[in-house]
């Protein structure tokens, strides 16, 4: 690894640790505070991998850019409109990364039926989350349905990667995919059902930057 690899790495973990330590003693100063800083710790890591020679394509940037707009919006989700414009940002961030591994798909002999069945299986999530968060949700339950239905194309599209590519990256992909949906819906549930589970913020926070780490590594290599 490179020097800059290195610092990179140091700061990523570090700031991080501090967040969650902030998350895990619920301390909504020092949590709010640091949340913001750990999507750039993590550009700052990719950035050094590529200019190392790994040629990082430009839509992770781009992922990674709106994933910290959605980060700053849903620092506040108790209002409504911070929750939905933070849900919009970070369902452009699955977007991005859902291109990256289709470009990466692409360099393969795929059959147009494999692009089809992910798009289909996103499809079927987004009903299923429409019918069954309408009586809670009301008019937020179609933006819900389109974000998890995003995050199905995304774990489909690794898993169709890890068939078509290199599957020992790809499940790092779908490992970080599975984790993206655990910490969502643990987002929602604390959100709309329970909003007293103690230490929550720890739990959506470890489980969403493992998801960003892995998603992002496995689209680096």
């Amino acid at each position: 690894m490179s020097v800059f690899q290195i610092i990179a790495l140091v700061l990523l973990s570090l700031v991080m640790c501090v967040h969650l330590v902030f998350c895990f003693l619920d301390n909504e100063i020092g949590r709010k505070i640091t949340k913001p800083l750990c999507i750039p710790s993590l550009i700052l890591l990719t950035l050094s991998f590529d200019i190392d020679g790994r040629d990082v394509a430009w839509q992770v940037y781009v992922a990674l850019v709106f994933a910290l707009l959605g980060d700053i919006f849903l620092i506040g989700r108790e209002k409504s409109w911070a929750l939905i414009t933070g849900t919009g940002f970070f369902s452009i961030c699955q977007i991005f990364y859902i291109w990256t591994i289709f470009e990466k798909v692409s360099h393969t002999i795929t059959p147009w039926g494999a692009y089809l069945i992910t798009i289909l299986l996103a499809f079927i999530v987004f009903v299923l989350v429409f019918v069954f968060s309408y009586k809670s949700l009301k008019y937020l339950a179609c933006g819900a349905a389109l974000y998890f239905g995003l995050l199905a194309e995304l774990l489909s599209a690794f898993v169709l990667l890890s068939v078509r590519s290199n599957p020992l990256l790809a499940v790092g992909g779908i490992c970080g995919a599975v984790l993206h949906i655990i910490s969502d819906i643990f987002l929602v549930y604390t959100i709309f059902i329970n909003q007293n589970v103690k230490r929550r913020h720890l739990y959506i926070m470890g489980t969403y930057l493992g998801a960003q780490i892995l998603i992002v590594l496995s689209l680096i290599f």
